[in-house]
């Protein structure tokens, strides 16, 4: 059985963590989406795990305004697919009753899936990408 790997403290590390040797810092390395290696650096433990949770999709699926956008998003769905655009379909164009809200629920479904799907990617995907230390410059 694999001996663990432990700090100077004798603390159990995990996978992709270590304590550098040279200034007794923390680093945890992973590998991204695009295959490129990442590295997170920290002075204690704790804060170098606090860190690599950051960037998963627990943490950006945990923020409240991420829930409120998608409550938001499935009312405005419902209002926009399944009332006003039958409703307008009907008056304006006389269209059969059934038709255009069978259409309206149908379209409101898919979209919700949808956007429930690649919205949760792109947020993924987006967390994953940080700026580059010292991209910004001031302007003249």
């Amino acid at each position: 059985m694999a001996k663990a790997r432990k700090d100077e403290r004798g603390r159990a590390l995990r996978k992709g963590e270590v304590q550098r040797a040279s200034d007794k810092r923390y680093m945890y390395t992973y590998t991204d989406p695009l295959g490129r290696r990442k590295f997170i650096y920290a002075q204690d433990l704790t804060t170098l795990r606090e860190k690599e949770k950051r960037g998963s999709l627990l943490w950006v699926l945990d923020k409240t305004k991420t829930a409120i956008f998608a409550i938001a998003n499935v009312a405005a769905h419902v209002i926009g697919w399944v009332v006003v655009a039958p409703v307008l379909d009907i008056l304006i164009y006389a269209e059969p009753v059934k038709k255009v809200f069978t259409q309206g629920v149908t379209a409101f479904v898919a979209n919700v899936i949808i956007i429930g799907i690649l919205g949760t990617l792109l947020l993924v995907a987006y967390s994953k990408v940080g700026a580059k230390s010292g991209s910004l410059s001031k302007e003249d």
